[in-house]
């Protein structure tokens, strides 16, 4: 994984260039909006000029439903486990075997215990 970064570090500190402009335009064209609201012709910056910038602005962009999503599907999981966790636990402790079998400790079936 270090490897890959280091290798593409050029291109990591490009995109990371990219994604500041997009905020730094972000900015100027709000302050341009609010500051000359009367003027007819505004001055606006184009905030995905390059591909650079697309790409930085398209990362960020799904990585923000990913997470949700990820998360919720975290806690759905832990739920899950947690709810079935009491009965794991009984089936364990009671000795049953993963076919469902309850054996002595020699190894052969109980019959009392069926």
């Amino acid at each position: 994984m270090i490897a890959i970064l280091l290798t593409f570090s050029k291109e990591w500190k490009r995109l990371f260039l990219a994604l500041c402009g997009i905020i730094i335009d972000l900015f100027h064209n709000l302050k341009e909006h609010f500051s000359s609201q009367h003027q007819e012709r505004k001055q606006y910056r184009k905030v995905l000029g390059s591909n650079y910038r697309m790409l930085a602005f398209l990362l960020i962009l799904t990585t923000i439903p990913t997470a949700v999503i990820g998360g919720m599907i975290q806690s759905l999981v832990t739920l899950t486990l947690l709810e079935s966790a009491g009965t794991w636990r009984w089936s364990v402790s009671d000795g049953d075997s993963a076919c469902g079998g309850r054996y002595a400790s020699g190894g052969r079936k109980n019959a009392e215990k069926i």
